[in-house]
């Protein structure tokens, strides 16, 4: 697939300025978010064995956000979904910028039945950064839900508020009054591999599983511009121990590496013995990219 058909249409780049979001159906292939499904069932109980025995699985509902499990997750290929080309280069295309930075990665999973995932409608940056949104582009954090699930009213879509019924609202403010915005959002219906993309300017709010079987299985990747350093929900390093990251960082490429703030091949960080020190430490790591760049 070449660069155009990476990025957004100038229909769906419109959308996403004028209504703060975006739906991007197809941006994995059915099977593709078939298997990523799969690999999610390795971290969490498939609907199947939940719902055979939800009391062996309490602890996945005490809470609506029981659910959440932190990047990196067990199956290797639903860790690659964070750096995925095409949501990579859409984040690119949103900020104006050449390098970025994933800075949360979450997996998660919703079962209804002992938990109410309703909420009232919030903007995304209180516990993303120590400041406010900023109209500013590239500066701006790029917040995504890719569905391995078909999601619509029956298994809790998102609902969220397009930008222009909230414009008389600070952006310094975080929540609205209960049933305030309710008459002006849409649900974030799609199917299996469909990839919502917004801004933390956007009032959105999760919404109950109203099937008494039903489940949702997302995940949520987070983007910023490489010198947005005030916005840091997550950091890596303290994970450098856990075998899932040592795969991730072992066997992806060297641009892939930079969204975890890896420093890119030709980086003055990057000596001759930096580089035999990581092949010590990630046996089986391609160090070529970093040496012919010197």
């Amino acid at each position: 697939m070449g660069q155009n058909g990476l990025v957004l249409s100038a229909t769906q780049l419109q959308r996403f300025n004028d209504d703060g979001f975006v739906l991007v159906p197809d941006m994995l292939g059915a099977d593709e978010a078939e298997a990523l499904l799969h690999g999610a069932w390795e971290q969490f109980p498939s609907p199947e064995q939940y719902f055979a025995d939800p009391e062996a699985f309490a602890d996945l509902t005490n809470t609506p956000f029981s659910g959440l499990a932190n990047f990196p997750w067990t199956s290797a290929a639903l860790n690659r979904l964070v750096a995925h080309p095409r949501i990579v280069a859409i984040v690119h295309q949103i900020l104006g910028v050449d390098d970025i930075r994933l800075y949360k990665g979450e997996l998660w999973a919703k079962y209804a039945g002992n938990t109410d995932y309703d909420q009232h409608h919030h903007r995304d940056f209180g516990n993303h950064t120590l400041v406010v949104p900023t109209v500013e582009r590239r500066w701006m954090q790029v917040t995504t839900f890719t569905y391995l699930c078909d999601i619509d009213e029956h298994n809790g879509a998102t609902a969220i508020v397009p930008k222009q019924f909230s414009a008389h609202i600070p952006l310094g403010q975080r929540r609205t009054q209960p049933g305030e915005l309710r008459d002006h959002e849409v649900l974030g219906r799609g199917r299996a591999g469909t990839t919502l993309f917004y801004s933390t300017e956007v009032f959105h709010r999760a919404t109950s599983l109203k099937s008494p079987d039903a489940s949702r299985f997302t995940i949520l990747a987070d983007y910023k511009a490489a010198d947005a350093s005030w916005t840091n929900k997550q950091a890596f390093g303290h994970l450098g121990q856990r075998p899932e990251m040592i795969e991730f960082v072992t066997n992806v490429d060297a641009g892939t590496r930079t969204l975890l703030d890896i420093p890119a091949p030709g980086h003055l960080y990057w000596t001759e013995q930096t580089i035999d020190d990581m092949e010590i430490r990630y046996p089986g790591i391609d160090m070529d990219p970093y040496r012919s760049a010197r």
